[in-house]
């Protein structure tokens, strides 16, 4: 029903309403803007990866530095389908001899053939020879390392701390058929193996720089020498067991160092055998009802020869192997304490003849 007072506060409310059409709202409170603070130094961008050449690229740059050098190329390419350039820093320490292509030739070859490597003509480095056939064999990327180094630098640190130093001051002219890398790896290895006093000239003979001892000098090196070179380049504890001069145990000794080296080329080791003046490499063994046969190679000629073991070993004087690994569970036995104080009675090696009594015989 119509109420007059409802229509009454009705009329009021709706005068009110017109009284405020046009009239302006309170303003609403700005909300306070804070000064920016000062911006700091803009970040650097992020560089764009820089291009990085396919491994077949790598290999095509090598090969071009060796374009005059069609044996090296072909050893280049032996690593390359072998596997051997994918191994951890080969490929990057090949690529610092650049600029070097005798060299880097030269440490491709040895690379991909290290039983082949040679101490040249008319010198007295086979030791040498030998020690570096070993590590170009189970150290690649130290072996080509080793020769930037001693390139580039001078100097190269190898294992154990050992530093090896080129002998700059001798002439390569006189090295006569030595290769590139023995020119510079063979002098530094025989400082070192003949220790402090004595001063290696280049055909591999050291002479004695103490004034008590002018007229001292080593045609070679002997075993003590052979072992530090081996710990040096490859690591482990290596020692040598001396077998001339044994007398009444000549025979045992000569079959301890049979097992000595069989059971160190089980394990993957390369032991050394001085015989007439001479370091071999034996890089092969396999037991037979005589004696077994040995596979040695001669860094005078760089041939592999087999031989037979007890036959060799009969006129050797020493052998140089690698204790580490026969200490280690199933690597074999130290040779016994008797066998191991045999007298050192050796004559330093660093010459031969080809073929010298090596005794060869058929597989």
């Amino acid at each position: 029903m119509f109420s007059p007072v409802n229509g009454f506060h009705n009329v009021w409310n709706f005068s009110k309403m017109l009284a405020g059409v046009g009239a302006q709202k309170p303003a609403t409170p700005a909300t306070p803007v804070h000064p920016k603070e000062p911006a700091g130094p803009a970040k650097p961008q992020q560089p764009v990866d820089a291009y990085k050449p396919s491994h077949a690229e790598r290999v095509n740059q090598l090969r071009t530095q060796l374009a005059d050098n069609p044996s090296a190329q072909k050893a280049l390419q032996h690593l390359d389908t072998g596997g051997r350039l994918n191994r951890q820093g080969v490929m990057g320490q090949l690529e610092r001899l650049q600029g070097n292509p005798e060299l880097l030739g030269q440490t491709v070859k040895d690379l991909a053939h290290p039983g082949a490597m040679r101490q040249g003509a008319d010198n007295k480095f086979c030791a040498q020879t030998d020690a570096l056939s070993h590590m170009a064999r189970q150290d690649p990327a130290g072996y080509a390392k080793m020769m930037a180094d001693l390139s580039t630098k001078g100097s190269a640190q190898v294992k154990s701390g050992v530093t090896l130093n080129a002998q700059t001051d001798l002439d390569p002219s006189k090295m006569g058929s030595m290769s590139a890398t023995q020119k510079l790896a063979a002098p530094a290895l025989a400082e070192y193996a003949n220790g402090a006093g004595m001063n290696v000239d280049s055909r591999g003979v050291s002479h004695a720089t103490d004034s008590r001892k002018t007229h001292r000098t080593v045609d070679g090196t002997y075993s003590t020498g052979m072992e530090k070179m081996q710990q040096a380049l490859v690591g482990h504890d290596w020692d040598s067991q001396y077998i001339k001069d044994g007398k009444k145990n000549h025979a045992a000794s000569v079959d301890s160092a049979v097992q000595t080296i069989h059971d160190n080329i089980k394990k993957g080791e390369d032991p050394s055998v001085s015989r007439n003046g001479h370091w071999f490499n034996v890089t092969g063994f396999r037991a037979t009802p005589d004696g077994g046969r040995m596979t040695v190679t001669d860094p005078l000629t760089g041939e592999s020869k087999t031989v037979n073991a007890k036959h060799f070993l009969d006129k050797s004087e020493a052998i140089t192997f690698d204790k580490t690994d026969l200490k280690q569970k199933g690597g074999g036995a130290v040779p016994q304490a008797a066998m191991m104080a045999q007298p050192k009675n050796e004559d330093p090696g660093g010459g031969g003849k080809a073929g010298a009594g090596s005794n060869p015989v058929e597989d």
